[in-house]
């Protein structure tokens, strides 16, 4: 779909088609032209044709875009990054920010969390080896 101004000049390509995980729902991505946004379709159909196969899953474009981001970054980047956009403020608020305590114990706790995984891979790191390293015993909370 073209996008106009208000001028009735063309800005850019909606491309848009039904999510096939939530009814009524729609995925939406801009495009600066009509190619790429008929590319980009096109690669979409494919994926929600294999889901619906059953032969692979399907994740938003959303989700896609957010691993690529991350692919390679060690976890202690990621942490410090995290930390710095949203771990100093209080959870589902408008950027209010912790108690000088609060902050002071997460930064701290994540700096242990940081000792055992720092070095790893973002994406390398499974549930299994948090479950794991929790089932040692190790604390967070020890001193």
């Amino acid at each position: 779909m073209e996008k106009k101004d208000k001028n009735g000049r063309t800005v850019g390509w909606m491309a848009q088609y039904a999510d096939p995980k939530k009814k009524r729902h729609k995925v939406y991505r801009q495009f600066p032209t009509a190619a790429l946004a008929r590319e980009w379709l096109e690669g979409e159909e494919l994926l929600v044709r294999a889901y619906k196969r059953g032969t692979a899953d399907w994740t938003h474009p959303r989700e896609r875009d957010a691993r690529e981001h991350t692919r390679g970054v060690l976890f202690m980047d990621w942490a410090d990054e995290w930390m710095d956009k949203w771990g100093r403020f209080k959870p589902k608020s408008a950027r209010e920010p912790l108690a000088p305590a609060t902050l002071r114990c997460k930064r701290l706790l994540l700096h242990r969390v940081k000792q055992v995984f720092g070095m790893r891979v973002l994406e390398e790191i499974s549930v299994a080896d948090v479950n794991r390293w929790l089932d040692t015993g190790s604390s967070l909370f020890s001193v």
